[in-house]
């Protein structure tokens, strides 16, 4: 076994009873980059009572940079992980989950990243299969990230490199027990402990998947109290490093907004029993009165302030009303001007919020402000759901992204916005259209590199306050030319065509040419007697040719009528 200044990342991985969801995982560390001697994985089983303590010792055996450690129950991950960081010999500590995944080239990058920015954490891009993760912090690769900048505290999950020196200097540890949420004052603590932090953004790292069987350990239910007494951890551990103001206010409104509100609004509201909906929600009623004060609620913007307002008059009923008004709101986004120039692609687009076939999102003159739309907040609200002008377009935020269909690995688009206030027919205020031209190059999306081979689908967000959606792009009436690859990439770059999907019309890039089935290898036929036409005469070659010209005729024609067939 490898140890000493030899191992440059421990991987800790705590394990309770995963079954075969653990083998993705256990082969994503076998087709690691790193040198086998340069890392070790260390397994911690928490008293599993299925086949895995054995699956786990012969890889032990099998493997020399693997080590197993086997311990009772203890009930959550906390104390596994404690014992990983103990046990771990490496300079650097990765944490990973038992059903998720790591890139093949995930620990050399995360440990390069971490020796030339001399940093203590390092957060690599992750990419979620059917999980939701946060994904604003991996905009763009940092060299120096701080709380203050930039928006560390929407990842607290433990799924980050973190040097041992830092952890053991300053004792952090996880708290232990059966308790939600032991990940957050963790990586918390490590925030504030650390010299330097530094993101990765450039290459994936960390893949969260969603088990088939929905058995991940953070999908089940919980307890409202002992849930926000948990929460009041991470609510310590700010108080403890901050000093009354901006910043302090700035990482609470994170607690009050994904740990309090998140829970009592759409579409999450609606599937809780009447009793546990009741509790949960004068739980959180107390914790916010308990541990925030008013400027953090105060300062959120619209509708997530009027959400805060809600609950802090207990008014339950219209807390879900209002939740269920905002479920009916969408976002679209279509391409207005489309075109190649080289190899890159060349787009302006739109989007809007709006209910459906029930018209935009508008915002109403009244006095100097403007009231956000009646049917969301009449009834509900007075003055409070009014803004500023200046507000109504400050808060908005819309971004573009390009998403492999198979991986789900997700790059951001640089783009320039322009939003602005536009007449609605039959209404006396407007709806706020965003206008945005990007630049798409292919060669050069993928972090720097080209774009993996596969279906790309382009999404757009577009957002104000605690209003979030996110759509696919609908693409122009027509269909645009195959993008040229880039002459300078040589066999690097597969050949790129922007097309329209046949169903709903929606803007893809198909690299590599992967629409089209591949054809089986086809066996060389035994020779046989041809038919005359076939062999010798033009009869049998002008049918043939005659039937080649009709399917692409065909196949034009579904292309330039959206697919659809007559």
């Amino acid at each position: 076994m490898p140890e000493g200044p030899t191992v440059k990342v421990s991987v800790v991985v705590p394990v309770y009873n995963p079954g075969e969801h653990i083998e993705p995982l256990i082969r994503s560390l076998r087709r690691q980059s790193m040198p086998a001697a340069e890392f070790e994985a260390v397994f911690v089983d928490d008293g599993s009572t299925d086949e895995t303590p054995g699956r786990l010792d012969a890889l032990a055996e099998a493997a020399s940079n693997v080590r197993v450690v086997h311990q009772p129950n203890s009930g959550w991950p906390g104390k596994p992980r404690n014992v990983g960081i103990d046990a771990a010999h490496g300079e650097f500590v990765q944490f990973v989950d038992q059903d998720d995944e790591l890139d093949p080239e995930a620990l050399d990058r995360l440990y390069r990243r971490a020796v030339e920015t001399d940093s203590d954490v390092v957060l690599g891009k992750v990419v979620g299969r059917g999980r939701s993760v946060p994904v604003n912090v991996y905009r763009t690769r940092e060299d120096h990230a701080t709380l203050e900048r930039h928006p560390l505290v929407s990842t607290l999950s433990p799924h980050k490199l973190f040097r041992k020196r830092m952890l053991d200097e300053h004792r952090i540890r996880f708290p232990e027990g059966k308790r939600r949420l032991e990940d957050h004052p963790f990586v918390l603590r490590c925030y504030f402990a650390a010299r330097n932090i530094a993101i990765l953004a450039d290459h994936p790292c960390y893949y969260f998947t969603r088990r088939s069987d929905a058995e991940n350990t953070s999908f089940q239910q919980f307890d409202p109290a002992g849930y926000f007494r948990n929460v009041e951890d991470s609510i310590d551990v700010v108080e403890a490093n901050t000093e009354p103001g901006r910043l302090r206010n700035k990482l609470l409104s994170r607690f009050y907004r994904n740990e309090m509100l998140m829970r009592l609004r759409e579409p999450v509201v609606f599937n809780l029993p009447d009793d546990y909906r009741k509790e949960l929600f004068e739980q959180t009623r107390q914790l916010g009165a308990r541990r925030f004060p008013d400027a953090v609620p105060d300062g959120l913007p619209l509708p997530n302030r009027l959400r805060s307002i809600l609950l802090r008059e207990g008014r339950l009923d219209d807390m879900v009303e209002f939740a269920r008004r905002c479920g009916n709101v969408h976002a679209r986004a279509r391409v207005s001007h489309l075109r190649t120039a080289g190899r890159r692609l060349e787009l302006e687009l739109t989007a809007r919020m709006g209910f459906g076939d029930d018209g935009d999102l508008c915002w109403t003159p009244s006095g100097d402000r403007f009231r956000l739309d009646g049917r969301l907040v009449d009834g509900l609200f007075g003055p409070e759901a009014e803004v500023d002008r200046e507000k109504v377009l400050g808060q908005v935020t819309f971004d573009l992204t390009l998403r492999n269909r198979k991986t789900s690995v997700e790059w951001w688009i640089p783009t320039s916005v322009s939003p602005e206030l536009v007449p609605v027919s039959g209404h006396d205020g407007g709806a706020v259209e965003v206008t945005a031209t990007a630049t798409v190059d292919p060669a050069a999306l993928f972090g720097g590199r080209p774009l993996p081979a596969g279906l790309w689908d382009f999404y757009a967000h577009l957002s104000f306050g605690g209003l979030a959606r996110s759509t696919r792009l609908a693409g122009p009436a027509w269909a645009p030319t195959p993008l040229a690859a880039p002459t300078d990439m040589g066999d690097v770059m597969p050949s790129v065509e922007p097309y329209l999907t046949e169903t709903y019309g929606n803007l893809s890039l198909d690299v590599g040419d992967r629409r089209r089935p591949k054809q089986p290898a086809k066996q060389e036929p035994e020779p046989a007697a041809p038919k005359p036409e076939q062999a010798t005469g033009s009869g049998g070659r002008i049918r043939r040719g005659l039937a080649r010209r009709l399917r692409r005729l065909r196949k034009t024609v579904r292309r330039l009528t959206g697919g659809v067939r007559r």
